[in-house]
């Protein structure tokens, strides 16, 4: 089994993190990048492969079931023996389908789809590793939000979504930390 670290990191295939993927790395972690497409995922593994301990691509979808996601990560745990840490960068907002707007006249199946990625995605992802983190007695859960956490005009669900991640990391360090 391994004995470095391991980190997963979702939404991994370019910004905050393909950046958090390079520092991991840089820091000796092996870098499980995941993402909804394999293909982005593959990309920054390769890039990784080759200035660092490892790295593994996974397809992995946030917005997936439960059981879904914690396949995936029983599969990661089968791997790598351990998870250390674990980055949900995965996330967006309305912008990403188009339709940014005030709440007034926003379709429930946006706001819906805007918290079930966010906030959903950042829960069922940390809910998929407790389990390793809790038996190893070790673990790290970092939870992306933003300044929106703190309202955005235009933005009222993915305000609602960030602020949400904020409780619910507040919340989880109570019962596990």
């Amino acid at each position: 089994m391994f004995e470095q670290r391991v980190a997963i990191v979702t939404g991994a295939g370019g910004g905050i993190g393909l950046a958090t993927c390079r520092a991991l790395s840089r820091d000796g972690f092996y870098v499980v990048v995941t993402d909804i497409t394999l293909e982005r995922s593959l990309a920054v593994a390769e890039e990784l492969q080759g200035k660092a301990k490892g790295a593994m691509p996974v397809k992995l979808d946030v917005m997936g079931s439960a059981s879904e996601i914690a396949a995936v990560v029983e599969g990661i745990f089968a791997h790598t023996g351990r998870i250390d840490v674990l980055v949900n960068n995965a996330g967006g907002s309305a912008a990403l389908l188009g339709k940014i707007t005030d709440f007034r006249e926003a379709e429930e199946a946006t706001w819906e789809w805007v918290l079930r990625l966010n906030l959903g995605g950042t829960m069922r992802c940390a809910h998929a590793v407790l389990q390793y983190m809790l038996a190893a007695r070790y673990g790290r859960i970092i939870n992306l939000a933003s300044i929106a956490a703190n309202g955005l005009p235009g933005r009222a669900d993915y305000s609602a979504a960030k602020a949400g991640i904020v409780g619910f990391s507040k919340a989880l360090a109570m019962e596990v930390g």
